[in-house]
């Protein structure tokens, strides 16, 4: 069973442990990266790599009261559908072009912490900021899909998403089925 996680981060400390609960029984995650779909053909062709193989940075030289953006040249950044949406809008306005969003099935044993986060562990970064990385690199074969439509978080999403290959039963994760998941 495939475990969707399309929903915003759960950073509310009462429910934390209960929703990280949620993600164990799943080996592999449905997750998302957002970008310009100026770089579509090279990502199905190549994957997605980390900054430091492609060179570009949408974060670069970006400051939050005073905290660097920039993130671990080192890693791919993933998210939660609703998060990767968020993130990922801002690389069209970098680079030019449209937003696109892959659809990503990954091992939940690859998952890193998105250091943001300040987890040690990639599902309970996933949970807390709504994002987690993989290191260096996604091969293309972990794409499952693609999308071209913006929308918000919350929507109808599979319909969205061109798919690229089949993949098993899927479940899909939302802060409303979290408690059904938990009795599974």
């Amino acid at each position: 069973m495939i475990l969707d996680f399309v929903d915003e981060p759960f950073n509310k400390e009462q429910i934390f442990q209960e929703i990280v609960g949620c993600f164990n029984g799943f080996e592999q995650l449905v997750l998302y990266h957002g970008t310009t779909n100026l770089f579509k053909d090279q990502i199905l062709s190549e994957g997605l790599k980390a900054r430091y193989l492609v060179s570009n940075s949408v974060y670069e030289g970006k400051e939050v009261n005073g905290e660097n953006l920039e993130s671990n040249p080192n890693l791919v950044y993933i998210g939660s559908l609703c998060m990767a949406r968020w993130l990922g809008i801002n690389a069209p306005k970098k680079y030019g072009g449209n937003f696109i969003l892959f659809q990503l099935l990954l091992d939940r044993r690859d998952l890193l912490p998105d250091e943001d986060s300040r987890k040690t562990d990639g599902i309970e970064s996933l949970v807390w900021e709504g994002s987690a990385a993989i290191q260096s690199h996604i091969p293309p074969e972990r794409i499952i899909g693609y999308s071209e439509v913006i929308d918000y978080c919350g929507t109808d999403s599979e319909r969205e998403f061109l798919p690229i290959r089949p993949v098993g039963d899927v479940v899909r994760f939302t802060y409303e089925s979290h408690r059904e998941l938990l009795s599974r």
